[in-house]
């Protein structure tokens, strides 16, 4: 008896410290972590343990629940491991904007833009390679003069048009000007992370272009609040950062310098140690709850909530106003709706993709589609960006159609 009480309260005291770890300073962050959970499940195992061996009835009754609810989550904490160390595509991972310091500078009109003359190695521990800044501040060679005879058109957008991950050859304004034969000559105005309302103030930067047509290329996180917000970032120490804490207030230069040491850290490469610490609390199950019950994560990636109806408004305004100035400069505007990898699996688009093409087309925007084009063969295994294959393919598509609008 007198060890089973000694079982008992070992285990109490675990489950109490790895709770109060927060209050006491032994954790690494603020909130409860995934250690803090396993401490405190070990703890209640050791109650159980120590509770089993007792009467009255309701210790065993408590030891049996204990025991249940433990065996359940060792049964749960089984599938994570397998699902962490033998089916994670994106082990190693690493975010590569710590490979690309000093990309970014504030724009004249966008909050952020690219650093003209910027030359280093894009790195996010699956894809190396070379990223180089023209003088206008765009990712591609610097502007021709207009050539007789060959079709000059322009390329607007995020990471896709920017092309994550792909050598200046494999993006998509460069497979185009292949698949026109020198018939086509794309310029990729693309930035990472910018919505619509940033690529319409890019155009109007750009204010020295001039051509046969815009293509804006759309993809559904354009959507998102944060891309929907023209002045959420800012640029400091050349990394896109945040301009307000959670209380809408400016963030101070000291502040942001420690927001991304801090993220700096916690975004290294991960590896085994922080794959293992992470399992603890089953994210990836809860992940498949969470897709299970809604259709727009399983599509897009992101929950429901992530995509307001007003943000489809946003970004229909800023298109409107993107064909406005490209008619301004005598040019032809497109749409090119790039499809999530869960859209092309799905073979439909999610709902807030679908009520954006269906709002452009009632504005008489033109929409280039590429979903049935499209398989998941297209994208990065660890990423949801198009690899070269998918860049191709889009490619493809624009140079078609540039040169049969342009005949």
């Amino acid at each position: 008896m007198t060890a089973s009480r000694g079982v008992v309260g070992f285990g109490a005291v675990v489950a109490v410290l790895a709770a109060a770890a927060d209050s006491i300073g032994a954790s690494s962050e603020p909130g409860w972590g995934a250690l803090q959970w396993a401490g405190v499940l070990a703890g209640l195992a050791a109650i159980a343990w120590g509770l089993g061996d007792g009467r009255p009835r309701w210790r065993r009754a408590v030891s049996r629940i204990l025991l249940i609810a433990g065996s359940t989550y060792a049964a749960l904490w089984a599938i994570e491991l397998v699902m962490t160390f033998g089916l994670d595509t994106r082990a190693g991972y690493r975010p590569p904007a710590w490979s690309l310091q000093g990309l970014y500078e504030p724009g004249e009109r966008v909050a952020f833009r690219h650093a003209p003359g910027f030359s280093g190695r894009f790195d996010d521990g699956f894809v190396q390679v070379p990223i180089t800044i023209n003088s206008h501040g765009d990712r591609d060679d610097e502007p021709a003069q207009p050539t007789r005879g060959v079709h000059r058109v322009l390329l607007l957008g995020d990471s896709f048009a920017f092309g994550y991950g792909l050598p200046d050859a494999e993006r998509i304004d460069r497979r185009a000007e292949q698949h026109a034969e020198g018939k086509l000559d794309a310029y990729n105005l693309g930035v990472q992370s910018y919505g619509a309302g940033h690529s319409h103030l890019r155009l109007l930067e750009s204010d020295w272009w001039t051509g046969d047509r815009v293509y804006y290329l759309f993809f559904n996180n354009d959507l998102q609040t944060d891309n929907c917000t023209l002045d959420k970032y800012t640029v400091f120490d050349g990394f896109v950062v945040p301009q307000l804490d959670d209380r809408g207030e400016s963030y101070a230069p000291a502040q942001w310098r420690s927001l991304i040491d801090i993220a700096r850290e916690h975004g290294s490469v991960y590896g085994p140690p922080n794959r293992l610490r992470d399992s603890v609390a089953l994210p990836k199950l809860r992940g498949l709850v969470r897709r299970a019950l809604d259709a727009d994560l399983r599509r897009n990636g992101f929950p429901t909530e992530a995509y307001p109806p007003a943000n489809v408004t946003h970004a229909v305004e800023h298109v409107l106003a993107m064909r406005d100035e490209a008619r301004r400069r005598g040019a032809a505007f497109s749409t090119v709706v790039q499809p999530a990898l869960g859209e092309v699996v799905a073979g439909e688009y999610s709902a807030q993709t679908a009520a954006f093409v269906a709002a452009l087309r009632a504005e008489g925007v033109e929409v280039l589609e590429v979903l049935d084009e499209l398989g998941p063969e297209h994208y990065f295994r660890h990423d949801p960006h198009f690899n070269a294959e998918g860049a191709d393919v889009v490619g493809r598509v624009l140079a078609a159609h540039a040169l049969k609008v342009r005949t």
